[in-house]
């Protein structure tokens, strides 16, 4: 079995970049394994059989095809009289877009980032759906245009979940360019119109939907009574996150009132003062010794962060749809839109519209920096336009000339 590195001159493309492939020879038959790579003619030399050094990727796909190299050859110690089994076997780990996520999404597995690869894991499924296989030479615009209105039509994402899939495979296809399986100039996203971010929707609370809330009478000790104490409590604790909240222990609430966490998701410290509801709710769940505040996850849970990120992503699905039930009941507006995250949204509203303080109201979000926070006010805020217009005119109406 032999091995040649074979740059497609008669498949130029309109940029002027042919794909490179692996040739192997068997008993005079010819067996092709695509490298990922594309090159233009003056940047090969086939002769050393590299790319040459002016290509400013030169050194770390030199790196790739050697690395390719070897692997062919160990493969046909193995597969001595099977070329195809060595081609099959070359082609799945490298080339391919989805095994490129796999991999990616199993180095966030190690670095522990259970949200991002929540994230890709989800992108791979619906890439998976999509495209049986995919080579990086396949990534075209035209691909990204397929996956984009599978996207809109097969799954039914909103606008702003599609822009943040589409962001995904747009970082993939980047790592991919860094580490040399695709060359910059071949990024499909080059010539792929991004589709727009839509506005997401910030379902908040007002104060008077809050007191609906706590007014409401549910069964004591029910599941509905729970799950609605502890959004309020989210509420009132400076818009703590639902999975925060889920994974609190009792000796986060100092003797004093306060609460001192650390935020799950960005490892900020927050300690601010509970208000006297927040401490009533929190006297209402307790329970001797349990050491969680509320009784959601169980003794344990948290010792293995793979697995508290697992039950924390159970309790939510099951809080939200438990929300809009609660939300109805309480005479809610819209209340397929409330979430757990809503009372993240209406806190920081509420706090907003009282106080005024911006940078107070982002030490209690726990943002580490101000423009996230004003960023975050500014899409609570769709309604000043209408508000103003009904300050200026009464009845929101233009005056006739």
């Amino acid at each position: 079995m032999r091995f040649r590195f074979e740059l497609r001159t008669d498949r130029v493309g309109a940029d002027g970049t042919a794909p490179l492939y692996l040739r192997i020879t068997h008993h005079r038959r010819l067996y092709r394994v695509t490298t990922g790579i594309r090159l233009a003619p003056a940047d090969w030399n086939d002769r050393k059989q590299e790319v040459r050094r002016s290509h400013p990727l030169a050194k770390a796909l030199n790196t790739r095809l050697r690395d390719l190299l070897i692997e062919a050859q160990r493969l046909s110690l193995k597969h001595p009289n099977d070329p195809e089994a060595v081609r099959a076997a070359l082609k799945g780990p490298r080339g391919d877009v989805l095994d490129f996520a796999r991999r990616h999404i199993a180095r966030l597995t190690q670095q522990g980032r259970y949200w991002e690869q929540r994230k890709y894991h989800t992108l791979l499924l619906k890439l998976s759906a999509v495209f049986r296989r995919l080579d990086w030479e396949e990534l075209t615009p035209r691909a990204l245009e397929r996956f984009e209105q599978q996207l809109r039509t097969k799954w039914d994402n909103a606008p702003s979940t599609i822009y943040k899939e589409m962001t995904r495979l747009r970082r993939l296809v980047r790592l991919a360019i860094r580490e040399g399986l695709l060359p910059p100039d071949r990024d499909p996203f080059l010539r792929y119109e991004m589709p727009r971010p839509g506005r997401p929707v910030r379902r908040k609370l007002t104060l008077e939907e809050i007191r609906a809330l706590e007014a409401l009478e549910l069964p004591e000790g029910s599941r509905l009574a729970l799950y609605r104490d502890v959004f309020l409590f989210c509420v009132y604790a400076g818009g703590m996150r639902f999975g925060d909240a889920v994974s609190l222990r009792r000796e986060a609430i100092g003797p004093d009132g306060w609460l001192r966490y650390t935020q799950m998701k960005t490892g900020t410290r927050v300690e601010l003062p509970l208000p006297p509801p927040a401490l009533e709710i929190v006297r209402r769940w307790e329970r001797r010794n349990f050491p969680f505040v509320f009784p959601l996850l169980e003794p344990g849970d948290d010792a293995d962060p793979w697995r508290l990120r697992r039950r924390i992503a159970s309790k939510n699905a099951l809080a939200n749809r438990h929300l809009k039930q609660i939300a109805r009941m309480a005479g809610l507006a819209v209340p397929e839109e409330v979430t757990t995250h809503t009372a993240r949204h209406s806190f920081a509203d509420a706090a907003r519209r009282a106080s005024g303080d911006v940078f107070a109201v982002s030490r209690a979000l726990g943002h580490t920096k101000l423009s996230t926070t004003q960023r975050y006010l500014s899409e609570l805020d769709r309604d000043a336009v209408a508000r103003l217009i009904e300050t200026v005119w009464g009845d929101g109406s233009a005056p006739t000339p």
